[in-house]
């Protein structure tokens, strides 16, 4: 409580590493998934939309944010982190696809080079 009203930086710290090492598991995950020939850009994408997804269903300072306009309820939070991941697997796959697909195009044409 003390560091909220004279503020030593500690706090600030503290959660700027933890967020770099929650940053670190996911993007290793999302690499995974997307194998080494994916983008950074579509890496960095994937988690954007990931984590935008969980933020937006967290609760909020008021009752008129997202949980209210979409009636989510705190009991549907485990149905609802049940979807965002079925819904980010199937988004993760049709990125991997794509970016396999244009890499395979790039090697063609540049095997087709004279």
């Amino acid at each position: 409580m003390a560091e909220m009203f004279d503020p030593t930086g500690l706090l600030e710290e503290l959660l700027d590493r933890q967020l770099a090492h929650d940053r670190e598991h996911i993007l290793r995950v999302l690499r995974e998934l997307m194998g080494p020939q994916a983008p950074r850009r579509d890496v960095a994408w994937c988690e954007m939309s990931i984590v935008g997804q969980c933020f937006l269903a967290g609760p909020g300072p008021s009752d008129k944010g997202p949980r209210d306009i979409f009636g989510l309820s705190a009991s549907e939070v485990e149905r609802l982190a049940e979807h965002i991941l079925t819904f980010s697997m199937a988004g993760i796959e049709a990125v991997r696809r794509k970016s396999n697909m244009h890499s395979k195009g790039e090697r063609n044409r540049t095997r087709n080079l004279p």
